[in-house]
């Protein structure tokens, strides 16, 4: 799946956040940075949500994975969110799948009583139907095109020197690595 936007208009693009542990001066700077700038679309570009209750890190530890955290995890991802895009000017909300994503995939792969409940398509389709949510299965990595910009989340691109060159424009834009590359 591809999704493209046209560039005319204006975007934001928030990546790595994991909620619940985003930092408010950033959550604060995005929320006055969509009132200011008056975006028509958001991208969440992954990572949206750190789900350690269903981190293949948190595996042997049941601290992490007890009562309702699956549950707390995606009302900290809904409440970020709807905290960001709060304003009349954004029309169109994308939300990129990425690595942490996918961990509630593999979670319900190994207790598959919740497909359905607990999937992601199934997630998505309830709790984020006002969202254009890029869904990634079996590995597949989906893209979103802001005119010729291309956008992903990037953990399986190997960098972004060697992502660039993955597409026509050569611009490229993603998140995961937690640190900048030009």
């Amino acid at each position: 799946k591809v999704i493209e936007v046209a560039a005319s208009g204006r975007a934001t693009f928030v990546t790595d956040e994991h909620a619940p542990y985003q930092h408010p001066g950033v959550l604060a700077a995005i929320r006055k940075l969509n009132v200011e700038f008056k975006p028509e679309t958001f991208i969440g570009g992954g990572d949206t949500c750190d789900f350690s209750s269903v981190s293949h890190h948190t595996e042997d530890r049941p601290g992490y994975r007890e009562n309702k955290r699956l549950i707390n995890d995606l009302r900290s991802l809904r409440q970020l969110l709807d905290a960001q895009t709060n304003v009349p000017s954004i029309k169109k909300k994308i939300l990129v799948d990425s690595n942490h994503h996918e961990w509630v995939t593999d979670y319900v792969m190994k207790n598959p009583a919740l497909i359905g409940m607990m999937d992601w398509e199934t997630l998505s389709a309830e709790m984020f139907s006002d969202w254009d949510v890029l869904l990634r299965s079996a590995g597949d990595n989906k893209v979103v095109f802001f005119g010729d910009l291309a956008i992903r989340h990037g953990d399986k691109d190997g960098g972004v020197l060697k992502a660039e060159g993955m597409f026509q424009s050569g611009k490229y834009l993603c998140g995961h690595f937690h640190q900048f590359k030009t």
